[in-house]
């Protein structure tokens, strides 16, 4: 019986870490990341949409430090 609850709550934090992973990869697909080159250059880009990317960021960091990867 030990043994098939170890199993049990192992499998259903694996779910867990999937469905959060799955959720952060689902965000991220739509995001295209734009540039505007910066004024009195030729080579150094600026990211035009940085802010959506530093939200995501945020948002997509904090759910990974409260994921529980101990067994």
């Amino acid at each position: 019986m030990d043994a098939i609850e170890d199993v049990s709550t192992r499998a259903m934090k694996e779910f867990g870490i999937s469905k959060e992973l799955n959720k952060i990869t689902s965000d991220w697909a739509p995001v295209e990341f734009e540039f505007n080159i910066m004024k009195n250059t030729a080579d150094v880009l600026l990211v035009k949409n940085f802010e959506e990317c530093v939200g995501l960021t945020d948002e997509h960091l904090g759910m990974i430090t409260n994921l529980n990867f101990s067994p």
